[in-house]
C-alpha cells in the first residue's frame, strides 16, 4: 500500500511539513507502509516553507510597516534562482496570526507593508539577484480587509473626499471617497498571485462577509466594508474604466485589486498551484490512499483550499481519502461523500485545549486512522 500524506498547516500551531511527517511516521509505527510526505499550501500560512521545500532559495529579511498604525515587523522573503522568483507569503506580512488581538480592527488595518516590500526588492536586492523575473506571492491567511489599497498608496494612489482632502487609505474611509487618483509608479517585476480561495469582492459570498468575522469584524464593520468596496469599485469604473465587479479576487482581503493598479498580474488559482506546481495530481495518481487535512475543515475548505482540492482530485481518481483536522464542521459531511474524518478536538475537553496540544492530538488521530486503515 502506498500512502500520500499531504496535510495543510494548522494555523499558528504546526506547519504543513511537521503535521504531514508526524502523521506519516505514526502510521508507519502501526503497519510498515510506503509513504510519500508532501507539504502543501494554498497560498496561506506555510506557503514560504512549502516553496522552500520544492525550490530551495536564499532567505532575505525586510523590515516593513505593520498592518496597524505605528507598528513595524520583520518578514522573510526567499529568492529561488531555479525559477528566478522572489517568493512572499502574505500571511507573514499581514496575516491574522501576526496581528495582536487588541489590533484586530479591520477598518483600521492596512496592506501598506506589502507595498513597501517591493521597492526593497527592486533596489536593495537588484544587484544580488539581477536574474529575477517575477515575484510570486501566496495570498491567504490574511488579517486585513483593505483590498490592497494600502499597498497601492505606496505607489502613489490617493483617496479624495468631497472637500478635496486626501484620506488615509484604510477601510474606515472608503465610504467617504469621492475621487481616486491612480498610482503614479509601476512595479517593474510582474506579480504572480496564488489565491487561496475563489471569493467575490463583495456580497453574501464576498470576502468581507465570509472572512471578516474571523478577522474581528462585527456585523456593523462588515456593512461598512461592503459599502466601502462598492464605492471604490463604482469610482474605478466610472472615472477610470476599470471594472472589477465580476472578478473573484477576494482572497486575502481582496488585496489583489490594489496590486493590479500598479503591477502586471498573473492569477494562479490554488487548485492549479496545488495540482500542477506541487505535483499533487501526479502524486495522487501514484498512491492508493490519500491523507489530507488542516486546522478547521468547513465550507471555506471547499472554496479550493488545499484539502478541498486534494479531496476532490482524489475522489475524481477514485482513491481512498482520509481527513485529519482540529475541528470539523459536520454540516458539510454530504460534500465529502464517504471520506472518513478524524477530529483532534474529540480527544480533549475543549477546542482551546486541543489547539494548545496539536501535536498530541495529531498522534491520537494518526493512531485512530491507522487502526481504521489497517
Amino acid at each position: 500500500m502506498k500512502i500520500l500524506v499531504a496535510i495543510n498547516s494548522f494555523k499558528g500551531t504546526i506547519s504543513s511539513q511537521q503535521a504531514s511527517q508526524l502523521v506519516a511516521d505514526e502510521i508507519c509505527k502501526t503497519e510498515p507502509a510506503e509513504t510519500i510526505v508532501c507539504p502543501v499550501s494554498d497560498g496561506g500560512d506555510g506557503f514560504l516553507q512549502v516553496m522552500q521545500s520544492t525550490c530551495p532559495g536564499t532567505s532575505l529579511e525586510v523590515v516593513i510597516p505593520a498592518p496597524w498604525i505605528g507598528g513595524t515587523l520583520s518578514t522573510e522573503i526567499i529568492y529561488c534562482s531555479e525559477n528566478a522568483s522572489f517568493v512572499i507569503e502574505s500571511a507573514r506580512v499581514f496575516g491574522l496570526t501576526r496581528i495582536p488581538h487588541e489590533e484586530r480592527r479591520p477598518l483600521m488595518l492596512s496592506s501598506s507593508g506589502l507595498g513597501y516590500v517591493f521597492p526593497d526588492l527592486e533596489k536593495e536586492f537588484a544587484s544580488q539577484f539581477s536574474t529575477a523575473r517575477k515575484i510570486l506571492i501566496g495570498l491567504g491567511g490574511s488579517g486585513i480587509n483593505d483590498f490592497g489599497i494600502g499597498a497601492a498608496s505606496v505607489f502613489g494612489l490617493s483617496l479624495i473626499d468631497d472637500q478635496d482632502n486626501v484620506l488615509e487609505p484604510i477601510p474606515f474611509n472608503f465610504p467617504a471617497v469621492k475621487k481616486i487618483i491612480l498610482p503614479t509608479k509601476k512595479l517593474k517585476l510582474p506579480l504572480h498571485l496564488v489565491l487561496d480561495v475563489e471569493s467575490d469582492l463583495f456580497g453574501e459570498k464576498g470576502t468581507s462577509r465570509v472572512f471578516g468575522p474571523q478577522k474581528g469584524a462585527t456585523p456593523v464593520t462588515c456593512s461598512i466594508l461592503e459599502d466601502g468596496i462598492k464605492n471604490l469599485l463604482t469610482i474605478l469604473k466610472r472615472d477610470h474604466g476599470l471594472d472589477y465587479s465580476d472578478q473573484r479576487i477576494g482572497a486575502s482581503g481582496g488585496v489583489a485589486l490594489g496590486l493590479s493598479l500598479f503591477a502586471d498580474i498573473t492569477y494562479i488559482p490554488a487548485k492549479n498551484f496545488i495540482l500542477d506546481t506541487l505535483c499533487l495530481r501526479k502524486l495522487i495518481e501514484e498512491c492508493d490512499v490519500v491523507i489530507t487535512g488542516e486546522g478547521r475543515v468547513d465550507m471555506q475548505t471547499l472554496m479550493n483550499k488545499a484539502p478541498g482540492v486534494i479531496i476532490a482530485e482524489a475522489a475524481r481518481q477514485r482513491k481512498k481519502v482520509f481527513v485529519v483536522c482540529g475541528e470539523f464542521d459536520g454540516t458539510i459531511k454530504p460534500e465529502f461523500g464517504e471520506t472518513a474524518v478524524f477530529e483532534l478536538k474529540k480527544h480533549f475537553s475543549s477546542l482551546e485545549e486541543s489547539i494548545q496540544n496539536t501535536e498530541q492530538g495529531l498522534l491520537h488521530a494518526s493512531k485512530e486512522l491507522a487502526a481504521f486503515l489497517f
